[in-house]
């Protein structure tokens, strides 16, 4: 793109060149996003750094470095009569091919290169500088560049996120330290292994391509489609475009998560297509800031119109390490009392280092999920909230009276897959946080407006209930109470006293 005679005369060019299946519409917008990368005070020159910049963020040094070499290749395999020397800056014939296979090869059934390729080996060649380099060292792939790669992924969510945000502000070098980049390397290695922790053998692991395959295929479900869609909006230049954002939604939260790093919630959402197409993630509760009752908790989400999740952040005492696992309830979530709810789409989560969503897979279609927010009369069922059922007993399960002391994590069911980042059958929860996510569109976010204003009277109510009403709740003795009850031994021990001593007498 030297000059703008060159750009028509490429333009022209690029018309007839039969790889590109671009629409008119999308050549345009190719064209129209370059032009922002001209030197109008050099000849027009085209600024291939600042291109590369913007579009391949992260990775653009890699990117920019090989890129040349890497269409090169592609015109072989094509068979096209064009070859870009090494230093030569790209044309609109060579950004609309790099248009082209980003954006629509992977859904081509007649492009043999990367049909249902994910676009992690298209942005693994590209690094590479080399068609196929996947194919060639299979059994070995390079970790830091797959790492790279989903750092730039990564990268993608938090601009999507910034600038929607006016409170988010974050530098890149500050957010992808090395032990951020560490922290993604071994999440990618948990996965691809599949074990909650690595030993320091597992580092030396070689990973070969099926298992990459199985990652993403089999657990992030919709991380093809959001990268798609991005290159899509920059390259097409549709970032002004407001219909372009019902194409390309995905879900922003309102409020960070204070139960696990916002790498890990992205990645949940790319793992569950239910909730990867709604435009916001709404949190409706955070224990830490509202408070551990499990009334309200299950308040804040009752009457919510989309899915939801509840996270839960246990602490390990012995190896003195967080986890992050939870619930994920589709529709039809409500006060149970003695039934249960839910449907087939619910599942338990775990958000690890390794990833797991525990489906339904059991031949037990009633007992999906139980809800309920209070003790109730002539009820054997204790109010709490669980999922799973077998042989009379919740799989996992958070109780409303006592939080801290009854909530636990099964291993295992007749409703959904078998799993636990625990090696007890049944592990006794050290809950830090809870926190609750709805996701939803802009309707949503209307009933939720409704809906807060007719809970407000309740919340308000529940906020003036008197000390004596916490007393037999072991949570919010814990939680609000603690000086009142720092005696609590004492004080139980000089009533037994008075009590036997009025007996005897």
């Amino acid at each position: 793109m030297g000059n703008e005679g060159g750009a028509k005369s490429s333009k022209k060019s690029s018309t007839k060149a039969n790889w590109i299946k671009l629409s008119d519409t999308e050549k345009q917008g190719v064209i129209s996003y370059t032009k922002k990368y001209l030197d109008q005070t050099n000849n027009n020159k085209f600024k291939s750094d600042n291109f590369f910049k913007n579009v391949f963020t992260y990775i653009s040094k890699e990117i920019s470095s090989n890129i040349n070499q890497y269409l090169n290749s592609f015109y072989t395999e094509k068979k096209v009569n064009r070859k870009i020397n090494t230093e030569q800056s790209l044309e609109i014939v060579d950004l609309m091919t790099l248009a082209q296979i980003l954006t629509k090869s992977y859904l081509d059934s007649d492009e043999s290169i990367y049909y249902h390729k994910s676009i992690v080996l298209i942005l693994y060649d590209m690094i590479n500088g080399e068609l196929f380099s996947w194919e060639k060292n299979k059994d070995d792939l390079n970790i830091e560049t797959i790492t790279k790669i989903f750092n730039f992924v990564i990268l993608i969510y938090f601009n999507k996120y910034a600038k929607k945000s006016s409170t988010l502000n974050f530098n890149t070098k500050e957010i992808f330290t090395p032990e951020f980049t560490s922290n993604i390397k071994e999440f990618i290695l948990c996965n691809i292994l599949n074990k909650y922790k690595l030993s320091q053998d597992d580092f030396t692991i070689k990973i070969n391509l099926e298992q990459l395959n199985d990652f993403i295929e089999k657990k992030l479900f919709s991380l093809d489609g959001f990268v798609i869609s991005y290159f899509s909006t920059v390259l097409f230049n549709l970032e002004q475009d407001s219909n372009n954002e019902n194409m390309t939604s995905f879900p922003i939260f309102n409020d960070p998560p204070s139960t696990l790093s916002i790498a890990k919630f992205f990645f949940y959402c790319l793992s569950n297509s239910i909730i990867s197409s709604k435009h916001y993630a709404f949190k409706l509760y955070d224990c830490k800031v509202n408070g551990y009752n499990l009334s309200n908790l299950v308040y804040s989400f009752l009457g919510f119109t989309g899915p939801i999740i509840i996270l839960v952040q246990h602490h390990d005492k012995v190896k003195d390490d967080f986890i992050t696992f939870g619930m994920f309830m589709n529709k039809n979530f409500k006060e149970c009392f003695s039934n249960y709810c839910g449907d087939d789409l619910s599942h338990i989560l775990i958000l690890g280092d390794k990833m797991e969503i525990l489906k339904m897979v059991g031949d037990d279609h009633e007992h999906y999920c139980y809800i309920s927010s209070k003790n109730q009369k002539f009820q054997k069922m204790q109010p709490g909230i669980g999922m799973g059922y077998s042989n009379g007993q919740i799989r996992f399960w958070l109780d409303a009276n006592e939080l801290f002391s009854k909530s636990y994590f099964g291993k295992y069911d007749d409703v959904y897959e078998e799993g636990s980042p625990f090696e007890e059958m049944e592990e006794k929860l050290e809950i830090c946080n809870l926190e609750v996510y709805g996701f939803g569109d802009d309707d949503t976010l209307k009933d939720l407006i409704k809906k807060q204003e007719r809970d407000k009277t309740i919340i308000d109510k529940m906020k003036k209930v008197d000390k004596s009403a916490f007393a037999n709740n072991e949570f919010d003795r814990e939680m609000f109470l603690s000086k009142s009850f720092s005696h609590r031994q004492v004080v139980d021990e000089r009533a037994r006293n008075d009590l036997e001593n009025k007996d005897n007498k």
